[in-house]
């Protein structure tokens, strides 16, 4: 299962004009403390838009039903990821602003 971030890198990388989105694609799932993969990097090696698409990535697979889960409401996902920002693995503004943008 984890080596499907790093497979999006190998695939995308192949492709001319790829390359940017290469990256952004493959690293939806690093984490602030370098706990993350593929590459483990920390939070000074994220761009904003690593940083945020990794929340949205995450967002979006609480929320959604899946066939072995129902999806979370978005106060539980919320809530979620607020952990995740306690454990320095998200950024808090981003969490933040999702919830004023997302709150159903």
């Amino acid at each position: 299962m984890k080596t499907h971030a790093y497979a999006t890198f190998e695939v995308l990388n192949k492709i001319p004009g790829l390359e940017d989105i290469a990256i952004l694609a493959s690293l939806h799932h690093e984490k602030l403390d370098g706990s993350g993969y593929p590459f483990g990097l920390k939070e000074e090696n994220l761009s904003f838009d690593e940083k945020l698409l990794a929340c949205i990535d995450i967002y979006q697979a609480l929320t959604e039903s899946r066939p072995y889960k129902d999806g979370f409401s978005h106060e539980k996902t919320i809530a979620i990821m607020n952990e995740m920002v306690e454990k320095n693995q998200l950024d808090k503004k981003i969490v933040e602003d999702l919830d004023k943008l997302l709150v159903a």
